[in-house]
């Protein structure tokens, strides 16, 4: 497939404090991944988050698609959008290398008919 009409994007992650660091958006970022891999999408997390990049640097199956950059003020126009209020954070994005996940099961999972 040509162009970025493929990619499904994370933009955020978000885990309870009490399922924090158990592993549990790694394992629903995956699963999601091997689903959509399946209908001939990648899956892309962007993210800020040290944590998650430590882990997702470490993971074979993800691979970095943008080298740690600085999101500023100049990045967004020169105003505080979104982006710009996290200061200068290194923002990162990993894509889904990994296998796919069974048809029947990505389709039921994303609610996508054959």
């Amino acid at each position: 497939m040509a162009g970025k009409n493929y990619i499904k994007r994370v933009q955020r992650l978000v885990t309870l404090p009490d399922y924090q660091g158990l592993g549990l958006a790694n394992i629903l970022m995956e699963y999601l991944a091997k689903c959509y891999k399946t209908i001939g999408f990648q899956l892309r997390i962007n993210t800020m988050l040290p944590a998650l990049i430590k882990s997702l640097m470490k993971n074979e199956n993800w691979a970095l698609y943008s080298k740690p950059g600085r999101i500023t003020k100049r990045n967004v126009g020169g105003t505080l959008g979104t982006l710009g209020m996290f200061g200068n954070r290194a923002s990162v994005s990993f894509g889904w290398n990994g296998e796919s996940a069974r048809e029947n099961e990505a389709r039921l999972m994303l609610g996508v008919s054959k």
